[in-house]
């Protein structure tokens, strides 16, 4: 039987960098990219992936990151209250 999709409870806002950065994805990637947003991070973005998703700690706390393949990932924040997920970057990680 076929597993159904959960239906999204989280709206999905992306910065200027993680649209940026989805643009420069190859075509597959970003279709993998466009999935995991929709089917994980509009639905249960605070569920726990072990060895995929973590939550990041220092000056970067309260954001999360989802390693999409060994190069890139998505690192994104939650705000529970408004149900909103903000994407700020998505590609190779980042220089911070």
């Amino acid at each position: 039987m076929a597993k159904t999709p959960l239906s999204p409870s989280y709206t999905i806002k992306r910065s200027r960098r993680a649209r940026t950065g989805l643009k420069k994805l190859p075509p597959a990637k970003r279709e993998e990219v466009n999935r995991i947003t929709s089917e994980y991070l509009a639905v249960k973005p605070l569920e726990r992936i072990p060895g995929i998703t973590k939550g990041l700690h220092g000056l970067y706390k309260g954001f999360y990151q989802y390693d999409v393949d060994k190069s890139n990932r998505i690192i994104y924040s939650v705000n529970k209250d408004e149900k909103t997920v903000y994407i700020d970057m998505i590609g190779s990680h980042p220089d911070w």
